[in-house]
């Protein structure tokens, strides 16, 4: 059967943030990006317990985008807390019908458009999140859903419903830019493998 998307929500600002997250029935992985104007990222939460950060990429100026995530969420209410000491952009979607996540594909460069390509299939989805300048504003490339995008710190995140191969790209003011992408695999129908 395919992932399917629950909801999705998106925060930005500066120094340790705490949103608060309702996990909905159904979800059983909750994943988060996370962008950021520097290197000094402690480490993300939910109701206590850490999330497990998934890979992490800089651009070519020490801006850092990762992506983060939680297997089996408690269904409830609960405190996401972002543990950080610059302006950042945190992009979260809980998903269900997860069996796995692939290990993320990550890219950087000098351009106007940050992309990735990530291996897929059918029923899975893919997530990403970019980061770059403040001053730029990043717009979603075709085929993807943006989940969040903040021009004041440059971070954006978004979702595409899996096939082969998933191109996750943005299009900016050319600048340096960094984007890190990770698979979500589907639970395997009964019967189908």
């Amino acid at each position: 059967m395919a992932v399917s998307l629950k909801t999705t929500q998106t925060d930005s600002g500066s120094g340790t943030r705490t949103i608060s997250v309702t996990t909905l029935s159904g979800c059983n992985y909750l994943m988060v990006g996370l962008s950021a104007d520097g290197s000094g990222i402690t480490g993300i939460t939910f109701d206590g317990s850490s999330l497990t950060q998934l890979g992490t990429k800089s651009d070519p100026d020490g801006r850092v985008v990762r992506l983060y995530g939680m297997a089996n969420p408690p269904i409830k209410t609960a405190n996401l807390i972002v543990t950080k000491t610059a302006y950042g952009t945190t992009t979260i979607s809980q998903w269900g019908n997860v069996l796995s996540i692939d290990t993320p594909a990550s890219a950087s460069g000098s351009s106007a458009t940050a992309t990735v390509n990530v291996s897929s299939k059918d029923g899975d989805a893919v997530v990403d999140a970019v980061v770059g300048p403040g001053s730029n504003s990043f717009t979603v490339g075709a085929n993807q859903t943006s989940i969040g995008n903040s021009s004041s710190t440059s971070g954006a995140g978004s979702y595409e419903l899996g096939s082969s191969t998933v191109t996750m790209s943005w299009t900016h003011t050319s600048a340096s830019w960094g984007i890190i992408a990770a698979n979500i695999v589907s639970i395997p129908q009964s019967g189908v493998s």
